[in-house]
């Protein structure tokens, strides 16, 4: 978010995060190689956990697991069109 500080509103720059812009019903594919240190990664489109489909809280939860674990998780693909509403 720091690289838009004139661009995004004001509660985004306070609670920080990453921001990558897609077209509408473009699939994304990540790949997190490169370390071998452990962590937990939640990721998030439109207010939605990518992973469990659950509405986004930014807290790390078990049942249902809502976070991908690196560096065990290579890749995560997200699908262009998701089966559940993205707003």
């Amino acid at each position: 978010m720091e690289d838009f500080p004139d661009t995004v509103p004001p509660e985004w720059l306070a609670k920080g995060g990453v921001m990558l812009p897609v077209y509408l019903r473009e699939a994304m594919w990540l790949s997190f190689a490169g370390s071998s240190v452990p962590a937990a990664l939640q990721v998030g489109v439109g207010k939605v956990c990518a992973v469990s489909g659950e509405r986004w809280t930014g807290q790390l939860s078990r049942t249902p697991q809502n976070y991908v674990v690196l560096p065990r998780q290579p890749w995560l693909d997200v699908p262009g069109s998701l089966p559940w509403p993205t707003r």
